[in-house]
């Protein structure tokens, strides 16, 4: 009967070298850890102090900043996008699907407004409207948008970036802080006040039995 043999001495060795080097490599990575954190400011620091650096070239307060203003324009883009939602479903009209079944809301674009002239082109609200999804602010907000959904952020001071960045070795120009903010402000203003007002009135104006006529055509 075999008897059972544990390592040998050569195995225990080498076993142990291995564990060794695994070891080594596990406190540089530990030592560059450390390193990093002890040039960190700390989470008290930075909550007292907005103006404190953090990584790169961004100043947290800045940094904040940027996350509320970018936050602000893309949700203001998606209530337009449910405005159109709430127009088309008002309408009468089925959400279309993919082939795969699954729902593929309208958005407040050229494309899917234009379906909804039959609907509600007879009111004077409605050419004021349709004219919002062509006005350069709202086209190059909804840019910045789908180009965040894409890892393309806007180049902006606020998030710590030269005014003129590079992209693919071309040269392009960002937003100051000021611009930043006036953006946003000006999305408001120009276009998501308008357009929830002008949709109120539409939607409102829109009967029961409009509705009906609408989803039997």
């Amino acid at each position: 009967m075999a008897s059972h043999r544990g390592p040998t001495r050569e195995g225990r060795t080498r076993r142990a070298g291995s564990a060794g080097a695994a070891a080594s490599d596990s406190d540089g990575g530990l030592s560059v850890a450390s390193a990093i954190h002890a040039r960190a400011a700390s989470a008290d620091g930075l909550f007292a102090d907005p103006y404190a650096g953090i990584s790169g070239n961004r100043v947290l307060g800045d940094w904040f900043a940027a996350q509320l203003l970018d936050s602000a324009l893309f949700r203001s883009v998606a209530v337009c996008d449910r405005l159109a939602i709430l127009l088309w479903v008002r309408a009468g009209r089925e959400i279309p699907t993919t082939k795969r079944g699954r729902e593929h809301h309208p958005a407040f674009t050229p494309r899917h407004l234009d379906v909804l002239v039959r609907d509600y082109g007879e009111q004077a609200e409605w050419a004021s409207l349709r004219a919002l999804a062509d006005n350069e602010l709202f086209t190059f907000t909804k840019e910045l948008r789908d180009g965040f959904t894409h890892s393309r952020r806007l180049v902006s001071e606020l998030h710590g970036e030269p005014i003129v960045a590079y992209a693919m070795e071309a040269p392009k120009r960002g937003v100051d802080a000021d611009e930043h903010r006036a953006l946003a402000l000006a999305f408001y203003d120009v276009i998501l006040r308008p357009a929830i007002g002008l949709g109120g009135v539409l939607l409102g104006n829109r009967s029961d039995d409009g509705c009906r006529e609408a989803a039997t055509a």
